[in-house]
């Protein structure tokens, strides 16, 4: 088709030609390079995220294991703090009864004097 023939069959000036075709072509060559930036942009940032899911993934697991020992601890020293109550209770539990028997001989020892007294 002949340039002269593009609107209909009257002939366009030719500065005015060769500027719409070269804007024509520039925004088709704009075009062009804006697309494959978009791509080239989606790509990189497709790419990113991943790198950035992996790098979440790692630093995750790092901190649940942080999390596992600091639970781990805690349940350690739980343990110990039943230990040493249950110890505790035991203690006071015998000093309990040694308590009781040593009040069992004196109150014996004491109606056993005032029996005497009584008799005597």
């Amino acid at each position: 088709m002949d340039l002269n023939q593009l609107h209909c069959g009257k002939s366009i000036p030719k500065p005015t030609r060769t500027r719409h075709l070269r804007s024509k072509t520039q925004l088709g060559l704009r075009r062009r390079r804006l697309r494959e930036s978009q791509m080239f942009k989606d790509k990189c940032e497709a790419e990113w995220g991943e790198a950035r899911r992996q790098v979440e993934k790692v630093e995750n697991k790092r901190e649940g294991k942080k999390r596992e020992g600091k639970k781990r601890e805690e349940k350690k020293r739980e343990e110990k703090r039943i230990a040493v109550k249950e110890a505790e209770r035991c203690l006071n539990q015998e000093k309990n009864r040694a308590e009781r028997a040593e009040n069992k001989t004196k109150s014996a020892a004491g109606k056993a004097a005032k029996m005497a007294e009584k008799k005597g």
